[in-house]
């Protein structure tokens, strides 16, 4: 839980860390990590400087941080955990 200067919860908070390793399918052992070339980036640098373009820098690594999921996700703890069901979640 979140919560504010006065001890208020503000918002609930949760991390999920979902069993990728049950994943079944073609995609198992592929790994989809998008990345760019420094050439791509000297380039753009250029053509901005060319054409006065702005440049700016959007904060892609809190982008998957507060992203919101529209469908339904079914996690379990691990049998490691030990507690109960529901206990302290």
């Amino acid at each position: 839980m979140k919560r504010d200067a006065f001890g208020q919860i503000e918002r609930y908070k949760a991390r999920l860390v979902v069993q990728g390793y049950t994943q079944g399918g073609d995609s198992y052992d592929q790994i989809f990590a998008p990345t760019i070339n420094f050439e791509s980036i000297r380039i753009m640098l250029v053509l901005a400087a060319k054409y006065d373009w702005d440049i700016r820098q959007p904060d892609i690594r809190t982008a998957y941080l507060y992203g919101e999921r529209h469908d339904d996700v079914y996690v379990e703890p691990p049998e490691s955990y030990g507690a109960k069901t529901g206990a302290g979640m």
